[in-house]
């Protein structure tokens, strides 16, 4: 599968099929997502918890676009807060379902469950909020063992490092 978006939020979907060495591209699926109040020429698009949907990002918006038995029904899920927009998505490589996101004001890490973002975590980064170069960078491979090192490890509140089911590092640059 296949998918686009152009800067005045039009996409497309694919799907992609291999006979004889050659690909052959079935109906595309395509609409509109384009905002008015959205001035910036970022988007992204990313697929949803299955392989019928998408998630399309603007700087303002997060819709998920199903598409079955030919049609597509486009939903608005998410909207950052109010003066804040966002910068950076990526999906979560051991939990498809999962997103991290930065927006210019919070990193928040999500979960996408029966079409809403569920907040697993976030956290206000307080750094320049008009810098819409920020970017972030997740380490998966060091973190784990740095929590296999300090898995022993109690806190004040009673918790224990290693009874979290993943830990990630993320960095924002």
């Amino acid at each position: 599968q296949f998918a686009i978006i152009d800067k005045n939020g039009k996409w497309k979907t694919w799907v992609i099929k291999e006979r004889n060495l050659k690909p052959l591209v079935d109906s595309p699926v395509f609409g509109n997502i384009g905002n008015s109040q959205d001035l910036s020429n970022w988007r992204k698009v990313i697929w949803g918890s299955s392989s019928n949907e998408i998630l399309l990002f603007d700087r303002l918006n997060v819709h998920k676009v199903t598409c079955a038995n030919g049609k597509t029904k486009t939903r608005n899920l998410f909207k950052p807060e109010r003066k804040s927009q966002f910068l950076q998505i990526e999906r979560c490589n051991d939990e498809p379902s999962e997103l991290f996101i930065l927006t210019s004001q919070k990193m928040m890490w999500v979960k996408l469950e029966n079409d809403e973002f569920k907040i697993i975590m976030t956290w206000n980064h307080l750094l320049n909020p008009d810098d819409v170069s920020l970017r972030f960078s997740l380490n998966y491979d060091n973190y784990a063992n740095l929590s296999r090192q300090f898995q022993a490890k109690n806190y004040d509140d009673g918790t224990n490092f290693s009874d979290s089911r993943r830990s990630y590092l993320v960095i924002i640059h």
